[in-house]
């Protein structure tokens, strides 16, 4: 199996990194190919060809597209949703803005990988993989560590800033999220 995973395109540092059967080939932040300092909000356009180079795959050739984020689909409705019934229209024209980015961003990096594939058939490839979850994976799956406590802090991922949990016999068990007014 061939996973090509990707920052969400509205992250503070756009990367990306492929897979190949539970083994990383290789991972790299954009802004090593463009000299921007993070690449903040860009498609890792470079990043997804150095991937794809190093694997020696085509794009038509990855099972799995996974972003470290929820969809915006999700997460937009979701919001929407609830700031209604809060009645909190300040907040709902705020994240209302924040979610037309992260859509429209993630469109723009949709029709990039299409343009790599022969096929039209990217949409089928994409996972949304929560964003802690994905922290807490990345730093486990490759610590060597057969059972670990986890814990993730950032600023903001989705609606928290961090999470706790423990991997034990191959899986993350997710114990709770930390809310980003913590």
């Amino acid at each position: 199996m061939i996973i090509l995973g990707l920052t969400a395109p509205i992250s503070a540092n756009t990367a990306a990194c492929i897979i190949r059967d539970d083994e990383l080939i290789a991972f790299v932040e954009e802004e090593r190919f463009i000299g921007l300092k993070h690449a903040p909000k860009m498609t890792p356009r470079k990043s997804i060809d150095y991937c794809l180079s190093t694997a020696g795959v085509t794009i038509d050739e990855v099972d799995y597209i996974a972003i470290g984020f929820e969809s915006p689909l999700k997460s937009g409705i979701k919001n929407f949703f609830e700031n209604m019934r809060e009645a909190n229209y300040s907040r709902m024209v705020r994240e209302s803005g924040a979610y037309v980015e992260y859509f429209m961003s993630m469109q723009r990096q949709i029709d990039f990988l299409s343009s790599l594939s022969a096929k039209s058939h990217i949409r089928s490839k994409l996972i949304y993989i929560d964003h802690h979850l994905s922290h807490a994976a990345s730093a486990v799956r490759l610590s060597g560590y057969a059972d670990a406590v986890l814990i993730t802090l950032d600023g903001v991922g989705e609606d928290n800033a961090g999470m706790v949990g423990y991997f034990e016999e191959g899986r993350i068990h997710k114990l709770m999220s930390i809310p980003i007014n913590h």
